[in-house]
């Protein structure tokens, strides 16, 4: 009898095990589940920035190459070189005179 009872009690305490194996491991894959699907979300996230910064770079890319573009920075260049010039000069006087109308 001894035996029997002690089987049957270790046999209640496999399956108490058994639940409770159950539940952390029910747990773990809810947790798993959860963090897979953050890392899924993540990734759209950095692939959709990805693509985003892929398309700004080409669209700066086509704007500065234009024609259009390189003549502004034609003229700009040309701006610069004549403010240059312009602080470069020293002063100037310049005299006047009035003359009555008399020859």
């Amino acid at each position: 009898m001894d035996i029997e009872q002690h089987a049957v009690e270790v046999g209640g305490q496999a399956e108490e095990s058994l639940k409770s194996l159950k539940v952390a491991l029910d747990k773990f894959r809810s947790t798993l589940a959860n963090d897979l699907t953050s890392l899924k979300a993540a990734g759209s996230r950095v692939q959709s920035e990805a693509l985003q910064i892929k398309q700004a770079y080409q669209a700066a890319q086509v704007m500065l190459t234009t024609v259009e573009f390189e003549r502004a920075v034609a003229n700009a260049e040309r701006m610069a070189l004549a403010l240059k010039t312009i602080s470069d000069l020293s002063e100037t006087k310049v005299n006047f005179s009035v003359f009555s109308g008399g020859q």
